[in-house]
């Protein structure tokens, strides 16, 4: 869009230029007394004139094509950097939770050993196990199993 505003600049600019150029010429045009050679040394000026405009406005045309392209491939290099930074955010999400999730199951098994190893010392120093579920807040039936699991190792 910057583009496009640059280049209506530009053939504007040129444009006013080449009117104020005809309007002077055609003044000495008026003032001259040989009208058919001037007027033909006009044209050929004008033609001259607008060869020029537009070779420049084509080389114009040309710079802003190139920039364009320069621009839309600088777009597509960060479009791809950015997936690839999105799918390593997610890679390091997910490496996040499985590492979080690793540590609460170690959690798990490291207090379950010690309910375990609770249970044992009180059902060994003589507490009932209907009393150590209470104590515990476990189950009558894992105290239980825990006890007679215990019991089969020795």
């Amino acid at each position: 869009m910057n583009g496009s505003f640059s280049l209506f600049l530009i053939v504007s600019l040129n444009l006013i230029i080449l009117f104020v150029i005809y309007h002077s010429l055609k003044k000495r045009i008026d003032n001259s007394s040989s009208a058919e050679h001037i007027l033909k040394s006009v044209r050929d000026e004008v033609d001259r004139m607008l060869v020029e405009l537009n070779q420049t406005t084509e080389r114009n045309i040309a710079l802003l094509e190139n920039k364009l392209n320069y621009l839309n491939s600088v777009m597509e290099q960060a479009d791809k950097k950015i997936k690839v930074l999105e799918r390593e955010k997610e890679k390091q999400d997910l490496s996040r939770k499985i590492y979080s999730e690793l540590n609460r199951n170690k959690r798990t098994v490291a207090e379950e050993k010690d309910y375990q190893e609770e249970v044992i010392n009180l059902f060994n120093s003589g507490v009932a196990e209907n009393v150590i579920a209470k104590r515990l807040n476990l189950p009558i039936g894992e105290v239980q199993l825990i006890i007679s699991l215990n019991s089969s190792k020795r």
